[in-house]
C-alpha cells in the first residue's frame, strides 16, 4: 500500500514537471537571492521596492542611496529629470533616457533609470561612481559595497558589477 501511494506521488511530481512542448523536464525557478548593499558599513534599507539586477545590471530605489551617501537629491516631474549633488559632483538622469549628465558632460548608460513599482530605481554603479564613491559587488553573499570614504576592501572584497558605466 505504502509503494502504491509512493508511486502515484512521484508519477504525479513527474506529470506535473513535464512539459509536452519541449519534451523534456524543467527545473522548478528558483527564488533569486536578496541583493544586499552596503554604504561604507552599515547595511540600507529599503521602503517598498528593493534593489534588483535589471539585465546584468543592478538597480536600486534613489532615494534611499542618496540619502546613504550623503546627496542631495532634486527631482523636476515635468521633465521626468533627476539631479543628484554630492561634494562637487553633479549627476542628472531622466526616466527612460541612456543619456545622463555628469557635471555638465554626456555619459551613455547600458542601463536608463527606470520606474518599478512606483519607485525610481537608477543603476546603483553609475549613480555611486559618478558621485565620487568607490563600489564592490561580492557574489558569493550577492553584497553590494558602496565606499564613501576612504576605507581599504579587505582580502577577498569581491568584484566589481556592472551597473551603467561599461566597465566591471
Amino acid at each position: 500500500m505504502i509503494n502504491l501511494q509512493l508511486l502515484t506521488l512521484m508519477a504525479s511530481i513527474a506529470i506535473s514537471s513535464w512539459n509536452p512542448a519541449q519534451g523534456h523536464h524543467h527545473p522548478v525557478k528558483q527564488e533569486a537571492k536578496p541583493i544586499i548593499v552596503m554604504v561604507d558599513e552599515d547595511v540600507v534599507k529599503f521602503d517598498g521596492t528593493q534593489p534588483m539586477e535589471l539585465q546584468g545590471h543592478i538597480m536600486v530605489p534613489i532615494r534611499g542611496i542618496f540619502e546613504k551617501i550623503g546627496a542631495y537629491l532634486e527631482y523636476d516631474p515635468a521633465n521626468h529629470k533627476i539631479t543628484a549633488r554630492r561634494a562637487n559632483e553633479s549627476v542628472e538622469l531622466k526616466i527612460g533616457n541612456k543619456i545622463a549628465n555628469k557635471n555638465g558632460a554626456e555619459i551613455i548608460l547600458e542601463y536608463p533609470a527606470s520606474i518599478v513599482g512606483g519607485y525610481t530605481m537608477v543603476p546603483l554603479r553609475f549613480i555611486a561612481e559618478s558621485l565620487g564613491a568607490k563600489v564592490r559587488f561580492a557574489p558569493d553573499t550577492n553584497t553590494v559595497t558602496i565606499l564613501t570614504r576612504e576605507l581599504a576592501f579587505g582580502p577577498g572584497g569581491g568584484t566589481a558589477k556592472s551597473g551603467g558605466t561599461g566597465g566591471n
